[in-house]
């Protein structure tokens, strides 16, 4: 795997991306409260947001920001990101609400558009194929999980 070419700039749409990374960890702390639980929700959040951040990163190492897919699933994944930011203080509260769902469903989303991205890239070159398969199953896993964990109404119904 070669990096970007050297001096290659940073796109306009990964700035914003970034911009939008940086409002989704201030609605985080809209999320904190005092008490171990609050701080525990809070981590976790953080946790998925700051791992999001390093792969679209990495993944703006090996891919140019202006090349092919990139562009697309760099624009779908800013919308993915600031809507879940913007149900952050709502998702994972005592009660289950629909706005967890739609937090649940925004991580593998974007992890799948970059997954997506990186296969457009390698698909030419068996020998990366793998570790593609890898980050496909994790992907798989995460919307295994989101289905798994999404909340269930009263009654037994989701």
């Amino acid at each position: 795997m070669r990096p970007v070419a050297p001096g290659a700039k940073v796109t306009w749409l990964e700035l914003l991306y970034d911009l939008v990374f940086a409002y989704a960890f201030i609605r985080v702390t809209l999320t904190a409260a005092i008490g171990p639980e609050s701080l525990l929700r809070s981590l976790f959040l953080v946790c998925l947001l700051w791992f999001l951040w390093i792969t679209s990163t990495a993944l703006g190492n090996f891919v140019r920001g202006d090349e092919g897919p990139m562009q697309i699933a760099t624009l779908i994944s800013v919308g993915i990101t600031f809507v879940s930011a913007l149900v952050i203080p709502f998702a994972f509260v005592p009660h289950p609400q629909p706005v967890d769902f739609v937090f649940a469903v925004s991580y593998p989303s974007v992890r799948g558009l970059q997954v997506w991205v990186y296969w457009m890239r390698v698909r030419q070159d068996p020998r990366l194929r793998p570790r593609w398969a890898a980050l496909a199953g994790e992907v798989a896993g995460a919307f295994a999980a989101g289905a798994i964990g999404a909340p269930r109404r009263p009654g037994g119904r989701r």
